[in-house]
């Protein structure tokens, strides 16, 4: 799986991957998708647990077959424009860079195509692989644990 970055501060202000320390911008965040790859990478280690694995990929799979195509479902516009205006504001964006913030000022305007879309992945039961995306961001919180172990 790989190991953990290291976090060094003030002294030398890098992170440590593996034995090399990372100073520039790009090169950790680079490590970081390294990291990050393998860490959500099947794995072929002897700790690797196959028996959860495989229970969720049973769950996974009855939950595929009870999805059934609704032709009658329908996502009214109003209600996803009641959504966004209901959002708290100064959230964390996607990983698109989309905020609230962007889509509080038109909501009435991009509400209709979100239904839209919304009413296609429930008639469909067909979710994008570009919805399955997320972003992981690492964030040092203070408290006891030591800045140079992340774990």
């Amino acid at each position: 799986m790989g190991q953990l970055p290291v976090i060094l501060y003030k002294s030398t202000s890098g992170i440590k991957f593996g034995e090399i320390v990372y100073r520039d911008q790009k090169a950790i965040t680079e490590q970081r998708g390294f990291y990050f790859e393998r860490l959500y990478s099947p794995s072929n280690s002897e700790h690797f647990d196959c028996k959860w694995r495989d229970h969720v990929s049973q769950n996974v799979g009855q939950l595929r077959e009870t999805l059934i195509p609704d032709s009658n479902a329908t996502v009214m516009p109003e209600h996803i424009e009641r959504c966004i205006r209901s959002c708290p504001i100064g959230k964390a964006p996607r990983y698109d860079g989309i905020t609230i913030e962007h889509l509080k000022p038109v909501a009435s305007a991009v509400s209709p195509l979100l239904a839209y879309l919304f009413t296609a992945i429930l008639r469909t039961v067909y979710i994008p692989d570009i919805f399955k995306r997320g972003l992981i961001i690492n964030l040092h919180k203070a408290g006891s644990k030591p800045k140079d172990n992340p774990k």
